[in-house]
């Protein structure tokens, strides 16, 4: 059977029907909500004045097990927002910052419950049960959980999580008005679907500027489901740096790539070549599919090669270990940092298969170590201000590696 695509529109109450029914949801490598309040209210304006609306995309997924799923490949801004004006509410993070810090104020108190006239705690079943939604990682879908009906949802979401907004609309704007839609319907076999899929993902979003690389990149990593917790394992999503002025997770692909092209040789000079910092992301791409197809090639060493049989839990297990002996820190005040602490212990790790020394005292002094060369690294005015040159980037990486060989059991 062909892939097929199918064409149509719904309401806007049909729209918000699909989504509190779960009929449509979003797949796993679907980035975050993004849109700001006023992008919301732009939005609701621009179909309310029946102005252009581009059309959704959605396409019918089954796994392996027969369970079938209708995916948002594209669109999750617009039905988000239609959601949202729907229930009158705003996932502000400054709104949800000022709840949690209310919180900690109050585990504080002395008297944490409000006590009964025999002085027993009256707990509040409603608040007891429900949790804050997480508005710092929020998706619709947190919405969802709470129930099928705005009245359900409202119920269940604790006072002062979200922002509350008029957006100006009523259930005739609902019925009255709609979005259309591209249906996609590709061959039923679930590694296919899911590579076209990905791929289809990734080619929507770089046309537009609204992702940054490492969200649409996403998409590729469930070429292979396997692989998806080698590219992004979880235990390595507390690790950040501070890049332009926000805290970014740690980019594992990035370590990956190059350190899977430093393991041919182990020659620093031929780690990158020919790149330039605007086309690392074609590198990083080339190293997933690399990956994926685990065909010799002359950039990267062959993936079954380092890990015998494709089996890769217990390299993480063990760069797990390493990591918790050297008791590192969860957040980086820039990538010089994250670099010396990270390509080294990674290596070992994953490429080599070695545990860091037992010895606590040579711990602590491969750690002085690590941090002389950081600074000495940023006092050189060009490196501290030009991070991302390739010969900066292969410099850190050399020098973590060899410093970290030097404290293996």
């Amino acid at each position: 059977m062909k892939n097929r695509i199918y064409y149509g529109e719904y309401t806007l109450a049909h729209w918000i029907k699909l989504m509190l029914s779960s009929n449509i949801v979003l797949p796993e490598y679907q980035r975050l909500f993004v849109w700001k309040e006023t992008d919301v209210i732009n939005f609701i304006n621009q179909v309310k004045d029946d102005q252009f609306v581009p059309t959704l995309t959605i396409g019918h997924y089954v796994e392996n097990d027969g369970r079938r799923f209708n995916w948002i490949l594209d669109g999750q801004q617009r039905l988000s927002s239609l959601l949202l004006a729907y229930l009158g509410l705003y996932p502000d993070q400054n709104v949800f910052k000022e709840k949690i810090e209310e919180q900690y104020a109050n585990d504080n108190d002395d008297v944490p419950f409000e006590l009964d006239a025999n002085d027993n705690p009256i707990e509040d079943d409603a608040q007891a049960q429900d949790e804050l939604d997480d508005i710092l990682n929020w998706q619709y879908s947190k919405l969802v959980a709470h129930g099928t009906s705005k009245n359900e949802i409202l119920s269940h979401i604790v006072p002062g999580n979200y922002k509350q907004v008029d957006y100006g609309v009523n259930e005739e704007f609902f019925e009255s008005h709609y979005i259309g839609f591209s249906y996609l319907v590709p061959q039923e076999d679930p590694n296919k679907q899911l590579r076209y899929y990905s791929t289809l993902f990734r080619n929507i979003n770089k046309q537009g500027v609204a992702l940054e690389d490492l969200e649409s990149r996403a998409s590729l990593y469930y070429l292979e489901p396997y692989l998806k917790d080698f590219f992004i394992p979880k235990f390595m999503e507390v690790y950040k740096v501070k890049l332009t002025g926000e805290l970014k997770k740690l980019d594992f692909v990035r370590y990956l790539s190059l350190l899977s092209q430093y393991a041919v040789d182990e020659r620093k000079n031929h780690v990158a070549v020919g790149t330039n910092q605007r086309s690392m992301e074609r590198y990083y791409e080339d190293y997933i599919n690399a990956v994926v197809l685990d065909a010799p090639n002359t950039k990267f060493k062959q993936f079954s090669s380092i890990f015998p049989d494709k089996q890769f839990e217990n390299r993480q297990n063990l760069l797990k270990a390493n990591i918790n002996k050297m008791q590192l820190e969860k957040h980086y005040n820039s990538i010089i940092d994250l670099d010396v602490t990270f390509f080294g212990l990674i290596y070992i790790s994953l490429f080599k298969g070695e545990h860091l020394t037992d010895d606590q005292v040579r711990i602590d002094r491969l750690k002085v170590r690590l941090s002389r060369k950081v600074a000495e690294f940023k006092q050189n005015r060009n490196h501290r201000k030009s991070p991302a040159g390739i010969g900066y980037l292969r410099e850190r990486l050399d020098t973590s590696v060899k410093l970290y060989n030097t404290y293996k059991l």
